[in-house]
């Protein structure tokens, strides 16, 4: 390079941060500009969820609530994250995840032998099981666990749901009738077109409170015992543990117990 074609370009350069600083300071006598500070942009966290679940996370007013929609707001701020809830058809959750569409599943999931292949599941929140929602008028027919695990009678079941699976292993003479959401299912028990309804435990519970002038009833006791959890893709162990302490942390301070009294009946 020739002296004086370096020497110019380092004239320039310096020229120009001049002009900046005079750009910044101001005629001569006015205080400085001060540039505003621009916040760098949160990490989003995905959230894929079913809104099908109440009172675990369900549609209403137009809007995404319950109980796991306030835990979803909860972590993604303790994580310092953006969060973007993601609604989906249930049965297409895992597949979603493991594509790496989304972070995590967020949709009131039972731990399960099966799942646990696919996905990696965070510590439990919540251990609950499945149970039985049945028209008043079969109280004598239906009322008892017993009675609902000997009976030949058509039970409704959302599709791909722990239910479904229970219902097949454990009450193989039933007729077994699968819905696209449990809301689907419930219509069919008004309308007589099944005589049982079987889900999670908080959300029999919610439904029987919400169709209280239906004459719905909860058979008292659960078929099982399920721990609900969060599930994140196998190899994200570094999201998987900074949730586990983010729960413990919860579960220490009483929040956890908290926001579930929040959304969940008690039985």
């Amino acid at each position: 390079m020739k002296a004086n074609s370096m020497y110019g370009r380092i004239g320039a350069d310096i020229a120009a941060i001049l002009l900046l600083i005079g750009c910044a300071n101001g005629p001569a006598g006015e205080e400085p500009v001060m540039e505003a500070a621009v916040e760098p942009a949160l990490p989003t966290l995905s959230v894929g969820t079913s809104r099908t679940v109440p009172p675990i996370m369900f549609e209403e007013g137009g809007e995404t609530v319950g109980l796991e929609a306030d835990m979803a707001r909860e972590l993604a701020d303790a994580l310092g994250m953006k969060l973007r809830l993601v609604p989906m058809y249930w049965p297409n959750l895992i597949p979603e995840l493991r594509a790496g569409r989304i972070d995590i599943i967020m949709a009131g999931m039972s731990i399960t032998a099966e799942r646990k292949r696919e996905v990696a599941f965070t510590d439990p929140y919540l251990t609950t099981g499945q149970a039985a929602l049945i028209r008043a008028a079969d109280r004598p027919s239906l009322g008892t666990v017993r009675q609902v695990l000997a009976t030949r009678r058509p039970i409704g079941v959302e599709v791909d749901s722990t239910g479904e699976g229970f219902v097949a292993a454990s009450i193989p003479r039933a007729s077994q009738r699968s819905f696209p959401t449990v809301f689907k299912a419930v219509e069919a028990l008004l309308t007589a077109d099944v005589d049982v309804v079987i889900h999670d435990q908080p959300t029999i519970l919610w439904l029987a409170r919400e169709h209280a002038e239906d004459d719905l009833l909860v058979v008292p006791g659960r078929f099982t015992d399920e721990s609900l959890a969060w599930a994140v893709q196998r190899d994200n162990a570094v999201l998987r543990q900074s949730i586990n302490e983010i729960l413990a942390d919860w579960k220490r301070s009483g929040k956890l117990d908290e926001i579930i009294a929040r959304w969940v009946p008690a039985p």
